[in-house]
């Protein structure tokens, strides 16, 4: 009798026992888009000064979030999550799983994210997306500078030519004027790193070099002396390397306005004040 009753109660407590722990492992409530947004705000707002607000309206624009599914196992939630931005050249459309865990008070804890075909613990996304898109945001500014040393470089290859010309034809050649003050013109304005003014310039001496071209036809001079044919050679390979420079520029823009639409990018750009980028230019047509 008493085995029994022994044996009755220890299969009481394996079923209770049982209970709780299935209890314990089951969620409290199914997870929705609006959870996967709210939890991956709070998990980036402990890196940044952002409002969860601002964060979640961000995210919103570029993922969306696919298939949600709870882990038998554990627990813990699976929430698949799509760039809104289609593909491209030079990148592919992608989504990525994202692990995350129910918390006592009824919120989750975004814990994993999946990249090249293997999960990480968040804590490892935030330094790599922060130093990846910095490199990216700064290769805008070298870029850039390569672009406005070109065109000072340009303008400098023009001068040589035009002082040369001059010492070939014993007067100030025509273009000579509107250089010079085009010259000056880009320099205060890269002194004072006013992109409005760095515009203007850029008109301005592309204009003041265009009927440089024409002076070997209308002076028969210059045509027949080496030291002018040689600079302006020069002046030509300038030409060309401010459009290099420029579509390089250009390139280097786009680039990152997609890197920062991009997963696992994307999770946290907004919040470390990653934001899309207008060039300081316009592109040429």
């Amino acid at each position: 009798m008493i085995s029994r009753i022994v044996k009755l109660k220890f299969g009481l407590a394996l079923l209770l026992l049982a209970s709780v722990t299935s209890f314990a492992q089951a969620p409290a409530k199914k997870m929705t888009k609006d959870d996967v947004f709210r939890a991956i705000a709070a998990q980036v707002i402990t890196q940044s000064e952002s409002p969860v607000t601002s964060i979640i309206g961000a995210l919103d624009e570029v993922i969306e979030v696919g298939e949600i599914t709870v882990s038998p196992k554990d627990g813990k939630f699976s929430a698949v999550v799509k760039e809104k931005t289609p593909a491209v050249t030079i990148s592919v459309n992608k989504e990525i799983p994202l692990i995350f865990a129910a918390q006592p008070d009824g919120t989750w804890k975004w814990e994993q994210f999946k990249n090249d075909s293997k999960f990480y613990p968040i804590d490892k996304l935030f330094p790599y997306a922060k130093d990846f898109l910095t490199r990216s945001r700064d290769g805008v500014g070298v870029t850039w500078k390569k672009y406005l040393d070109s065109l000072t470089a340009e303008g400098e290859a023009a001068h040589k030519l035009l002082d040369t010309a001059k010492a070939v034809i014993k007067k100030d050649p025509e273009p000579l004027a509107a250089l010079n003050t085009a010259r000056e013109a880009l320099k205060k304005a890269r002194e004072a790193n006013d992109t409005d003014a760095l515009k203007t310039a850029y008109k301005d001496l592309t204009q003041a070099v265009e009927p440089i071209a024409r002076l070997t036809d209308e002076l028969p001079d210059l045509k027949a002396n080496d030291a002018y044919l040689r600079l302006n050679d020069g002046l030509e390979a300038a030409k060309k390397q401010v459009k290099s420079a420029r579509e390089e520029y250009l390139n280097s823009v786009n680039l990152y306005n997609d890197r920062i639409l991009r997963l696992p990018f994307t999770l946290t750009a907004f919040g470390f004040g990653f934001t899309k980028m207008e060039p300081q230019i316009e592109v040429e047509q």
